[in-house]
């Protein structure tokens, strides 16, 4: 059985701050995918150059569209490889507009229990409005649109952790225990 904790969310929600901790707190290897890519890339016919070419014809969606294949091997690879681990995806690992890769991922995904999404709020309009505050850039700013209103983050997780006004002890303690509840009956 698979007893992963996969964390997904927008940019800047608090992933890379919060999982690192649940995984040691679990007992879990805490997996990056985003430290990652690079070399699952390798494994295929991603070419850095069409990656900026992508960029400068159509901007930071053109970019982000050009990198949906390979995201959706690197999902499958990681979790192929990882039973017992947490896995924090990147912003876009887990966002596909495209119907098939959708479907593709939310298969891929659909035998792991513990899927956490994490968002600033319910509301979707204020959790772009904090995400943008911390946003570094504009293209972060109008990915963390695309990413906060994702049919497929909705649809993967299992769960939805809220971080407004939530330290993050708070926010790890709120997955730990969601972890130790939701397993205790599985």
């Amino acid at each position: 059985m698979n007893d992963n904790i996969i964390i997904i969310g927008p940019i800047g929600v608090g992933k890379s701050t919060v999982a690192p901790e649940v995984a040691r707190r679990t007992g879990k290897k805490h997996i990056d995918m985003d430290e990652l890519r690079e070399e699952i890339y390798a494994l295929t016919d991603f070419s850095k150059k069409l990656l900026k070419k992508a960029y400068s014809k159509g901007g930071i969606v053109e970019w982000h569209d050009y990198q949906k294949p390979f995201e959706l091997f690197a999902v499958q690879t990681l979790l192929e490889q990882h039973t017992n681990a947490v896995i924090e995806f990147g912003g876009g690992q887990s966002v596909y507009t495209d119907e098939t890769q959708a479907a593709t991922f939310l298969s891929l995904i659909k035998d792991e229990p513990f899927v956490i999404l994490m968002l600033p709020c319910e509301n979707s309009v204020r959790s772009a409005k904090i995400l943008g505050d911390r946003a570094r850039n504009i293209d972060e700013k109008i990915l963390n649109d695309i990413f906060i209103t994702s049919e497929t983050n909705k649809k993967a997780a299992k769960y939805v952790v809220y971080t407004e006004g939530k330290t993050p002890e708070e926010t790890i303690s709120e997955i730990v225990k969601i972890y130790h509840q939701a397993g205790s009956k599985i």
